[in-house]
């Protein structure tokens, strides 16, 4: 089977490697450029209670989008954090 160049890009394994990427940009940034401690802590705390809630889900079978619904909260709470310190620091 021959396989033009937007099915490469949309397979499983290229969003895989995109979401890791990302994961791991939006982490050394934080780590990196995010100076005060406290501020630090929390949104690295945030990160990875995304980690530990999402982990689960790889073996509940089936899925559906509702599973995702505290991952996406704690998302937004993180980019408030974000927010809330390009703003105020």
């Amino acid at each position: 089977m021959v396989l033009n160049k937007f099915q490469l890009i949309n397979t499983k394994y290229f969003n895989g490697l995109f979401t890791v990427v990302f994961c791991l940009a939006v982490l050394l940034f934080v780590i990196f450029f995010i100076k005060k401690d406290a501020v630090k802590r929390r949104m690295i705390f945030t990160l990875a209670s995304i980690v530990i809630m999402t982990a689960p889900l790889f073996v509940v079978k089936p899925i559906g989008s509702r599973c995702f619904l505290p991952t996406y909260i704690l998302f937004i709470l993180f980019v408030v954090d974000l927010i809330n310190y390009i703003h105020f620091y």
